[in-house]
């Protein structure tokens, strides 16, 4: 008992230090997150495979699942793996059934409907691209769900309405990290919006996780929402955001947005900290 005692302590420095310091962590994290997606795995890859496609999208799958193995290591070396245990009840899955819908929305359905909007990829590159959006799920929801969320509610946790807080700033810095897209080459227009529909998708997604109790349901919509919206560009050729989408689009966002912050303010902080945080007592008393 007092060697398992001794161990814990040792495994839960970090998240110790990381409850005192919360803001340094979530900087740190984040900025590992960011320049780590951008390492130029691509060159190596591409030394052996001739087609462009098939190897950006391997290379990028390749690099995050790497990267999701690092994340969940730390989400345990901090003593956040309650994420991965939770168990939800029906309610639950109804209830981010919303959030489903604006990720399903991120397709260019009437563009494939119309017809402006056609796949031109090889059935190797779309499973690729599928891999590669599911390997995206994985890696940011662990990353900015599974480790940011918790600290940010730490940071926020003496607030009023913590929890809002707690998810409205993780969000808003999941939203900000986008702004990487500037040195790719991207549009100012573009990136900005993408940084304002990453807030959104991230504050679903972090709201999901409390409903649901567990991060398996953020990453399910996180990828449905990235196999729709990056199909353009990658697998797809075409006009993606027509007017009618465009609207759609605002639209269904503000609503089920509001639905979510509704359903996130009847939660407190002393709700969710049991998903996340445990203390040292609490856990020595599960491990004896």
């Amino acid at each position: 008992s007092n060697f398992l005692r001794r161990g814990l302590r040792t495994v839960n420095k970090i998240r110790l230090d990381a409850e005192k310091t919360p803001l340094s962590h979530v900087i740190i994290i984040t900025l590992f997150a960011v320049g780590a997606t951008a390492l130029p795995l691509d060159k190596l890859f591409c030394l052996f495979i001739s087609d462009s496609l098939t190897c950006a999208l391997l290379s990028k799958t390749v690099l995050r699942v790497i990267l999701s193995v690092v994340a969940v290591f730390f989400v345990f070396k901090y003593g956040y793996q309650g994420i991965f245990k939770g168990k939800c009840k029906f309610v639950g899955v109804l209830a981010i059934i919303p959030a489903l819908l604006v990720a399903i929305n991120n397709a260019p359905i009437i563009g494939l409907i119309t017809g402006s909007v056609t796949v031109t990829a090889s059935k190797l590159n779309i499973a690729l691209y599928v891999s590669y959006c599911l390997s995206i799920g994985i890696f940011e929801e662990v990353v900015f769900r599974g480790l940011v969320l918790p600290l940010c509610l730490k940071i926020t946790e003496k607030r009023k309405k913590s929890a809002f807080w707690g998810v409205a700033l993780s969000s808003a810095i999941f939203g900000i990290s986008h702004l990487i897209g500037l040195f790719g080459g991207g549009s100012v227009g573009a990136v900005f919006l993408q940084v304002g529909y990453s807030f959104l998708i991230g504050a679903m997604c972090a709201i999901a996780i409390l409903i649901t109790k567990n991060i398996f349901s953020a990453i399910a919509l996180h990828f449905i929402y990235d196999l729709g919206g990056l199909m353009v560009g990658n697998i797809a050729r075409g006009n993606q955001w027509d007017l009618t989408t465009i609207i759609i689009t605002a639209v269904l966002g503000v609503i089920v947005l509001v639905f979510m912050l509704f359903m996130l303010l009847k939660y407190n902080y002393q709700e969710i900290k049991p998903l996340y945080y445990q203390t040292i007592a609490q856990q020595e008393e599960i491990k004896d």
